[in-house]
């Protein structure tokens, strides 16, 4: 500060005082925590006080607890149960599987629908609702269903989840637009409230019970994320079937003429859990000679003249093409036969047949560990004299020869080599089962003229 000619200068200078009272700034504080107090004293000074401000933090549930308090909280919480279920009940298997679809199945479609047609708060009571939320899913998923069952998708557990996912997200945004056309005291909403835990003021014993209870639930969610992680081996099988030249079942061909060929669709669908090459023969009345089948596919080739083999179709992979059956005798009311053979050994494959009048035997093979667990019923109308036979490679390997008492049962366990087998089972001297060893056979009964 400068004095000339009695005129004082005190811009050029800044005097920073502490005010008696208040503590000084620390000069661990950052300069975004500090505020400034300016007052000017008797002699003309400018002082500054620098005091720490307190900035208050926001808790990490903020987000969650402005959800909670919204009055869409009920649509927020059947859309997002809706995306997480999903998943979950495609991941796991068995009963986990059941636990997560059921209940978004029978209630979330439903509850999005009413809150879609009732988004008024004197429509419905709560009571009235629920009941209607269950009832109308009942109603939704069916007709869900039906609309699948025309599309190339089929009725399937994804397309059935994702269609039902689709359709709650679309009420849930149709109910939301329609409550916000509403007076705020007219909408119907809830809100989630959450409870003010003092845990100071609780007793050891209410202290011990809550923490058992939040590590029961860890425990919990822990099992849950393991089961997803490592989900069992769900059921292994292949889709077989023919439609019409339409692509529907229906359509097939009832009069064929010797020589010329009837189109079918033929489609394969592997569930095997691995990539596999199928085999595809054609019989006329149990005879191979008596029929032709061809097809020009991509992924299939001819085997023999009646048979074509489909290979490298992938996991969850299906072939679905057009094949032409060629039939060479003349015959009524015939028995046109597609038999598929996959390299896969036959484990929980039964073969039938009829013993009688009213007789049966069945026949549960494992040919993996090479076992054959047949149950013979003679009936009430007479005795059986049985013979069963094992075959590998066009040799006979096992046989056994059952007496069957008429109205008895007689079960009896038939070891082979293990390896693809066919079965042959005589009745007397009559052949009342000759296995193909297929996995899989198709039939149409059909007239063929001359």
């Amino acid at each position: 500060m400068s004095a000339r000619g009695g005129a004082v200068n005190t811009a050029p200078t800044t005097r920073q005082l502490a005010t008696p009272g208040l503590r000084p700034a620390h000069p661990c504080i950052p300069p975004h925590a500090i505020g400034s107090i300016h007052a000017a004293g008797p002699d003309g000074y400018q002082r500054s006080v620098h005091v720490p401000v307190r900035k208050v933090p926001t808790p990490l549930d903020a987000p969650i607890q402005r959800i909670a308090s919204s009055r869409d909280a009920d649509l927020l919480l059947v859309l997002s149960t809706s995306l997480t279920v999903v998943p979950l009940a495609l991941l796991a298997d068995g009963w986990l599987r059941v636990a997560f679809a059921v209940p978004f199945i029978i209630f979330s479609p439903g509850y999005a629908l009413v809150a879609a047609l009732y988004p008024r708060a004197d429509s419905l009571d709560g009571i009235e609702r629920l009941a209607l939320s269950f009832g109308t899913s009942i109603a939704v998923v069916p007709l869900l269903g039906l609309g699948l069952n025309y599309t190339p998708w089929g009725i399937r557990l994804i397309p059935v989840l994702l269609s039902v996912m689709v359709f709650v997200l679309a009420a849930c945004i149709i109910a939301r637009v329609r409550r916000t056309r509403l007076l705020p005291n007219e909408r119907f909403g809830l809100t989630i409230v959450r409870p003010h835990v003092g845990w100071r003021e609780m007793r050891p014993l209410d202290r011990a019970l809550s923490v058992a209870l939040v590590a029961s639930i860890v425990f919990a969610v822990g099992v849950l994320v393991y089961a997803i992680a490592v989900p069992r081996q769900g059921e292994e099988f292949t889709e077989f079937y023919i439609l019409g030249t339409s692509g529907m079942a229906e359509g097939y061909p009832t009069t064929i003429r010797t020589g010329q060929g009837a189109d079918l669709i033929l489609g394969l669908v592997n569930h095997e859990g691995e990539p596999l090459s199928y085999r595809v023969e054609a019989r006329l009345d149990g005879n191979p000679v008596a029929v032709r089948l061809s097809t020009q596919a991509t992924g299939a080739a001819r085997a023999a003249d009646n048979a074509i083999a489909v290979t490298d179709v992938g996991d969850e992979q299906e072939w679905e093409e057009t094949i032409t059956l060629i039939p060479l005798v003349a015959g009524e009311d015939q028995k046109l036969e597609l038999l598929l053979f996959t390299p896969k050994p036959r484990v929980g494959y039964y073969l039938r047949a009829l013993l009688g009048e009213d007789g049966y035997a069945s026949i549960e093979l494992d040919e993996v560990k090479g076992r054959a667990d047949v149950t013979l019923n003679a009936g009430d109308t007479s005795s059986h004299d049985c013979r069963i036979e094992a075959w590998q490679n066009g040799q006979m390997t096992t046989q056994s020869a059952v007496s069957v008492p008429a109205g008895e049962e007689t079960q009896v366990t038939l070891r082979y080599p293990a390896g693809q087998t066919q079965f042959r089972l005589y009745d007397g001297d009559t052949l009342v089962l000759d296995d193909s060893g297929a996995a899989l056979s198709l039939h149409l009964w059909v007239d063929v003229t001359g």
